[in-house]
């Protein structure tokens, strides 16, 4: 295969016996990396929950502050007309006053 580098590439050459003593350790190693897998699978699964949770109060305190909004324009448009019924209030009161003399 790899003219430069012979060897690599051809591991036919360089094969090592399977020994009881290589095929355990193997196994401890398949072992350890399934349990490791496994670790991040539920580990994965977890941030998927926590991920779905956090989006679902991020749409959730977007709508409230969405309503505190309109909220706070309703109450701005309602003291703004408070304060043109004061107004003509006043002016009735004025005028009331100034004819009964």
């Amino acid at each position: 295969m790899c003219h430069l580098l012979p060897g690599i590439f051809n591991s036919d050459d360089d094969k090592e016996e399977p020994t009881a003593s290589s095929g355990d350790e193997n196994d401890e190693i398949l072992t350890e990396l399934k349990k490791k897998q496994a670790e991040l699978r539920a580990l994965s699964h977890q941030n998927t929950i926590m991920l779905r949770h956090l989006h679902k109060q991020a749409k959730d305190e977007l709508q409230s502050q969405q309503l505190k909004k309109k909220m706070a324009a309703a109450d701005a448009e309602v003291s703004v007309q408070d304060s043109i019924i004061c107004f003509v209030v006043v002016m009735i009161i004025q005028f009331i006053s100034s004819n009964e003399v």
